[in-house]
Order: structure tokens, then C-alpha cells, then sequence
């Protein structure tokens, strides 16, 4: 559950929210709002088969609106859901993400470039396999009452 606020001017720039990412060749995985010189912006999801061959997967976002932001990879595709609607999906791409030693880092990149999140995080949830459709969704759904906000799933209390 997160919101970009503080876009950074000028050139384009990666906001990290969840980043295990080292420089070449150890790559592995991240999630991270871009905002661009053009004004757009976006929220994507970057992971390494191998750490080197990397393939993405993004949506468009907006600045200032909290978003319940689900990204997986089940083995073969990556998919980034947002409000508990799929927005994109990779092209397939099986294989194990790569599992380098790099510590997983919130709020900014692990590389050598900080890419610190402008924003707030008001929870990040982190599992060690692809949830099904319906965990997924309960998760979104508990994280919707949570903070009031909305989901396209019929949420009960």
C-alpha cells in the first residue's frame, strides 16, 4: 500500500519501493514508481532470470493516490495488479528469479544508485511463493479495509 508524493524534477528518475537489485551482472528484482520528465508516471515490477536477462512489466500511476499494488511472478509470468485489477502482464518468461546476496531494501535501490522512494508506504507484505487468485485477493481485500480504501473485489468486514 503505497503513493508517490515527492516526484523528483528534471531528468526521469526510479523511485524503489522494494528493491534486491545489485549492478551487473548480479541483478534480481525490484518495485518502483517512475516518474518521468514528461509529467507520466508509472509503477513497475523488474526481475532477473538469471541476473542478466531482465524483462519488466508496468502500469501507468498517478501522483498523490494510494494504490494497493500486488506484483507476482508464478515461474513463468510476472503481473502487476493495482486496486485488485491485473493492469499488465510479462510475456512468458520461466525460470527462477535470480537469488543473489543482496538485502532486500524498502524505500529505496540496493545497487549503488539510492533511487529513494518520494512517498509514503503504509505496509508491504512479502511472500516467499505466487499467491493464487484468491489470496491474492484476500489480501487486497483485507489491506482495502484496512485503509479505506477500494478494490474491485466485494470486500466484507
Amino acid at each position: 500500500v503505497a503513493r508517490f508524493t515527492y516526484p523528483y524534477p528534471g531528468s526521469d528518475y526510479r523511485m524503489c519501493l522494494l528493491s534486491k537489485h545489485l549492478n551487473f551482472p548480479d541483478f534480481s528484482t525490484a518495485l518502483y514508481f517512475n516518474w518521468n520528465t514528461d509529467g507520466s508516471s508509472s509503477v513497475t515490477m523488474r526481475n532477473s532470470l538469471d541476473g542478466q536477462n531482465e524483462f519488466f512489466v508496468g502500469t501507468p500511476a498517478n501522483k498523490d493516490q494510494w494504490y494497493i499494488v500486488s506484483a507476482t511472478y508464478d515461474g513463468s509470468r510476472s503481473m502487476i495488479y493495482m486496486d485488485g485489477v491485473q493492469k499488465s502482464a510479462s510475456s512468458q518468461q520461466p525460470g527462477s528469479i535470480h537469488n543473489n546476496t543482496a538485502t532486500f531494501y524498502i524505500g529505496r535501490n540496493a545497487n549503488t544508485l539510492p533511487h529513494r522512494f518520494g512517498g509514503d508506504i503504509a505496509e508491504i507484505l512479502m511472500y516467499d511463493r505466487a499467491l493464487s487468485s484468491d489470496e491474492r485477493k484476500g489480501v487486497e481485500c483485507n489491506l482495502a479495509l484496512k485503509y479505506g480504501l477500494t478494490v474491485t473485489q466485494n470486500c466484507v468486514p
